[in-house]
């Protein structure tokens, strides 16, 4: 386990503290990376998809206090003074005081551009009287009754477009924490996503990632507020692959840092490996007579009629193989928490399965682990008999 803190370790490869830095772009733009307040990380909030995510999250986030910074982006250009973002209503002060800390007033923001219209983030624009409010045109639809932005100075923007006008700065979609949840470019140029991320110099993304060593090694994890989970997921994903393709240095909202960082591709590769053989080596540590047996005597109550040599065959291609282990083990998780309901199979497996722990589940997939070899050594057999009679069948007979 100690081995996903070291990895943790070299995912944040950056000193705590604000930052502030100039984009050398064709309109030059000074960035302040502000955080006013830290958070906890939640295991509550995070939601994983299979036992080894689960088994990183509860190594990441319940054995040491995980703080993530709330940050915000002050954009000072020619012509504006822009937030991306607001904060908290209850962190007002701290973003007075960071304003002023740069010789800036509330009145004097010109532009406040949101992100997505999650409390946490636009909190503070009721203290900033003088500013233009930029939403999503989708997340205003979603949130219109929302008091804390009705009523004031708004104008919606699509994906793709510039924001302010000779600034550089552009929103890229990225819908499904919120329906219109967006990341911010700047020093960018185009007009579809892909020239937007390939020219940007900095990224702002957001909610993209609430438990970063977790998601940048394992996207397919969620967290509460997510919205429309599969669409966050996939979001992250493209996020994620442009990060990596493009090495832009960006930051987000709920990251464990307020500097800009590129994203580390060998290091999330180095994570999910671990988190993978964490829970291999968690697996062969209860290996033992006890833990095949329980898992032998579970697989036969509850997987057998569905996951076996002959249930293969019968419900090929509708059910996964038995020794698609990973995939029965994912399933199952989905089931018990209720969020799948294949064939309307959620009732029958939840009330087959709600009892059992995360030892029972470690044992069922232990012993299925251990009878695999021979399950493909048998279908190995089968093939090649199905393959002896086929050709014997064909062999036309000779008359004599």
């Amino acid at each position: 386990m100690k081995k996903l803190f070291f990895c943790a370790a070299l995912l944040i490869s950056v000193l705590f503290g604000d930052e502030s830095f100039e984009l050398n772009a064709t309109n030059p733009i000074k960035i302040d990376i502000i955080s006013l307040k830290q958070n906890k990380v939640n295991l509550k909030n995070i939601i994983p998809q299979s036992t080894p995510n689960e088994l990183a999250a509860l190594t990441l986030y319940g054995q040491k206090e995980a703080i993530n910074e709330h940050n915000i982006i002050l954009a000072s250009g020619k012509d504006f003074v822009a937030l991306i973002d607001t904060g908290y209503e209850k962190t007002i002060d701290e973003l007075k005081t960071a304003l002023n800390a740069r010789a800036l007033t509330p009145e004097q923001i010109t532009h406040v551009i949101i992100t997505h219209a999650h409390q946490d983030h636009i909190g503070g624009v009721k203290a900033l009287p003088n500013a233009q409010i930029l939403v999503n045109e989708k997340e205003l639809g979603f949130w219109q009754e929302n008091s804390s932005i009705k009523g004031l100075n708004i104008k919606t923007f699509a994906p793709n477009t510039e924001l302010i006008q000779g600034s550089g700065i552009y929103a890229i979609a990225a819908y499904g924490h919120t329906p219109g949840h967006s990341v911010i470019a700047f020093g960018a140029s185009g007009t579809s996503e892909a020239e937007l991320f390939a020219s940007a110099k900095f990224l702002f993304v957001a909610d993209i990632f609430h438990a970063y060593e977790l998601q940048a090694a394992a996207p397919v994890v969620a967290v509460v507020w997510d919205h429309n989970k599969a669409d966050a997921i996939e979001a992250r994903k493209k996020v994620i692959n442009a990060l990596k393709a493009h090495k832009t240095s960006f930051i987000g909202t709920h990251m464990p840092y307020s500097k800009r960082v590129k994203f580390d591709e060998n290091s999330a590769k180095i994570m999910a490996n671990l988190i993978q053989s964490e829970y291999i080596g968690l697996l062969k540590a209860h290996s033992n007579e006890v833990g095949l047996s329980n898992g032998k005597e579970l697989y036969n109550n509850i997987c057998a009629a569905c996951h076996g040599s002959k249930a293969d065959i019968k419900y090929k291609g509708v059910v996964p193989n038995l020794c698609d282990v990973d995939t029965i083990a994912d399933y199952a998780w989905h089931y018990k928490k209720g969020t799948r309901n294949r064939y309307n199979m959620t009732e029958i497996m939840q009330e087959k399965i709600k009892t059992l722990s995360k030892q029972d589940f470690l044992d069922t997939e232990l012993y299925i682990k251990s009878i695999c070899p021979r399950l493909a050594k048998s279908e190995e057999t089968n093939k090649e008999a199905a393959g002896k009679s086929s050709q014997k069948s064909s062999t036309p007979k000779v008359q004599k």
